[in-house]
C-alpha cells in the first residue's frame, strides 16, 4: 500500500472544492491506495506522472518509490494548461 501525499498547491485547491467533490476525490484516492480499479492514465511526455479522472475533475499524481504525490487538482479544462 502506497501513501498519498499532497503538495502545498494541491492542498490549497483541494480545500477550495465543494464538500461532495472532496468526498469523491477521497474515495477514489483510497481506491488507488488499496489497488482497486480506478480510471488512471500515464501522462504523455512524463516519466512517472499520471492523471486520475473523477467526473469533470482531474487529479495529477506523481509516482515515487513508496508514495503517490498529488501535485494538482482542477477541472478538465484548466488542469492541463
Amino acid at each position: 500500500m502506497k501513501k498519498i501525499e499532497f503538495s502545498s498547491k494541491a492542498k490549497k485547491k483541494y480545500f477550495k472544492l465543494l464538500f461532495n467533490i472532496r468526498n469523491l476525490i477521497n474515495s477514489k484516492l483510497k481506491d488507488l491506495q488499496y489497488k482497486k480499479r480506478v480510471d488512471i492514465k500515464k501522462l504523455q511526455g512524463y516519466k512517472s506522472c499520471f492523471r486520475l479522472r473523477i467526473g469533470g475533475y482531474r487529479v495529477l499524481l506523481e509516482l515515487q518509490e513508496n508514495s503517490w504525490i498529488v501535485f494538482d487538482i482542477d477541472t478538465r479544462e484548466k488542469v492541463y494548461r
